[in-house]
């Protein structure tokens, strides 16, 4: 995750104020099945074919994940 300089800046105060809390915090809403696509029959394509091979819980924890760990990286490199 690469984020632009005014965007790392911001993100450094929110750390400095509130730590991880609220990355970790907006992560919580992230849900797949509230995903939009400009072609509504692709977005019931995508959302049945993540059912069918992991269910939408368990991308929604991996997707939580992986963003978890890119903003901890994120928050340590900050500090160096």
């Amino acid at each position: 995750m690469q984020l632009s300089t005014k965007d790392e800046l911001e993100f450094r105060v929110a750390l400095q104020k509130d730590g991880m809390g609220r990355v970790e915090a907006s992560l919580r809403d992230i849900d797949v099945s509230t995903a939009q696509a400009s072609v509504d029959k692709d977005r019931a394509m995508i959302l049945d074919n993540i059912k069918q091979e992991i269910s939408l819980d368990n991308f929604n924890q991996f997707v939580r994940g992986g963003l978890l760990k890119e903003f901890r990286a994120i928050a340590v490199n900050a500090f160096r």
